[in-house]
């Protein structure tokens, strides 16, 4: 858990460092613009997006799945798998400097790479859709957000498959089209013949994106 989230730490901390070099670059080549025309520096009405997310997941029922897989080996570190990476497209309609909305679809992966007495691997993978409202903060360069909204998934893991409802919710920064935030998502994806057996992709991570 501490690597992963001195993992976020490092990304996150180099983002800001690259976005803000790149903003100082903006402030200097526009200095010029009309002070009238500022608000036209930070967001557009409409945009199509990429992103990339890295987030921590502790599902009960595929560790314990793994673990009893494994139970007659001896394997190096843990058998849990608790690293899910994933990316997307989305679009985002901003029609206020206050509020917007932003629509997409992500694919996702979780693998565990099993070392020891014996070699193998498992692997959690699966799709969405998510709509979520954003609340924005906005400065002359940068704003704060906030969002949050419904997530549908499918999901599959082994031998499972199951399709459900969840919920996602952000906290970050836009800096000129470009995202930084933490994302919280809440989503229990039941197997569709084992309603018992949860495929959980709860947990915090963070998210990359960039609006073009």
């Amino acid at each position: 858990m501490k690597k992963i989230i001195f993992l976020f730490l490092f990304i996150f901390t180099g983002m800001v460092f690259s976005i803000s070099a790149q903003d100082n670059e903006m402030e200097n080549e526009e200095e010029d613009i009309d002070f009238e025309n500022e608000d036209e520096l930070y967001y557009d009405f409409f945009n199509f997006g990429i992103n990339v997310d890295l987030q921590y997941i502790n599902s009960s029922d595929i560790n314990n799945y793994i673990a009893d897989q494994l139970s007659g080996y001896s394997v190096t570190g843990s058998t849990n798998l608790f690293l899910l990476i994933e990316t997307g497209i989305n679009f985002r309609i901003r029609p206020l400097k206050f509020f917007g909305v932003r629509m997409g679809g992500e694919a996702y992966i979780a693998p565990k790479i099993v070392r020891g007495d014996v070699a193998g691997s498992f692997f959690l993978y699966g799709g969405s859709l998510y709509a979520v409202g954003v609340f924005y903060i906005p400065f002359r360069k940068a704003s704060i957000l906030f969002g949050a909204g419904p997530e549908f998934h499918l999901t599959t893991f082994e031998e499972y498959f199951g399709c459900g409802l969840g919920f996602r919710g952000e906290v970050g920064v836009d800096f000129c089209n470009k995202e930084i935030s933490i994302l919280v998502r809440v989503a229990h994806i039941k197997d569709k013949d084992d309603s018992n057996f949860d495929m959980s992709l709860t947990g915090v991570g963070l998210r990359v994106g960039f609006f073009f």
